[in-house]
């Protein structure tokens, strides 16, 4: 029984540790991974309308807006209807109001705006550790940029 217990809180410990994963195209994401993707807890009444433009990037296990500079972009907080499949390798993130998908990987323009704070009460789970802001409060509004 002792031997069960420690498998079952090992198999659980081993779950619960980010992933740092590559996210370049020729790199897909392992199907039994799943990034970070922090959601809204409730639908918005409202929602901010400024534009932001980057590639979706996973930085230690957390899917965040970026740019060329090399800093760690902004993790995006994506709303409420929002829904991701993982399931074949590539993350898809789809627009549960728009019915638009966007990947990791994509550079893509997102509706939204800009916080140096987020309430964790407001977000469906909270927000590891291993990805801090800033955010992106996405809107409904995102298109993919084909280059």
């Amino acid at each position: 029984m002792k031997k069960l217990i420690f498998l079952a809180v090992t198999a659980l410990a081993a779950c619960s540790q980010p992933t740092t994963t590559a996210t370049t195209a020729g790199d897909p994401i392992p199907a039994d991974v799943a990034p970070y993707i922090a959601r809204a807890r409730a639908p918005a009444d409202a929602e901010m309308e400024a534009l932001t433009g980057g590639v979706l990037t996973i930085v230690d296990g957390c899917v965040r807006i970026t740019q060329p500079t090399g800093n760690p972009g902004r993790l995006v907080v994506w709303p409420a209807e929002t829904t991701v499949d993982a399931s074949t390798g590539a993350v898809r993130i789809r627009n549960g109001r728009t019915g638009v998908e966007v990947s990791v990987s994509e550079t893509v323009q997102l509706s939204g705006g800009e916080s140096a704070e987020i309430d964790q009460s407001q977000l469906a789970e909270a927000i590891p550790a291993a990805c801090p802001g800033p955010y992106w409060i996405a809107g409904s509004q995102w298109m993919v940029q084909h280059q």
